[in-house]
């Protein structure tokens, strides 16, 4: 999905700049007067698609990723109980919560 939106969105914004041209050329009109052509809502929402795109295959990448992240942040609470030398109560309960959680991403 998140492909496909930045292959459209690129698409947009190419047929945008097509159109932006052919009105430069053909029409001889300057782009940057106070009545521009629609051509650049049009380059506007193409990038807007393409960053949307963007953003879903981001979201995918940290939900691929989140279940190694809960590994090493686990390993790392651990490493860090193992080095101190005397552990509290409330530390040790809160490490073993942690130990036994099953909380993963797409439970959201």
């Amino acid at each position: 999905m998140a492909t496909l939106l930045k292959i459209a969105g690129g698409f947009i914004i190419a047929v945008g700049l097509l159109i932006l041209v052919v009105v430069i050329v053909v029409g001889r009109n300057n782009p940057l007067t106070p009545d521009f052509p629609p051509v650049f809502g049009i380059i506007l929402a193409g990038a807007l698609i393409s960053a949307f795109g963007l953003m879903l295959q981001h979201l995918e990448t940290m939900t691929r990723n989140s279940a190694r992240q809960t590994e090493l942040l686990t390993e790392l609470v651990r490493k860090i109980a193992k080095s101190d030398h005397t552990p509290r109560a409330s530390e040790a309960n809160s490490l073993d919560q942690l130990t036994k959680s099953n909380f993963r991403f797409k439970d959201i």
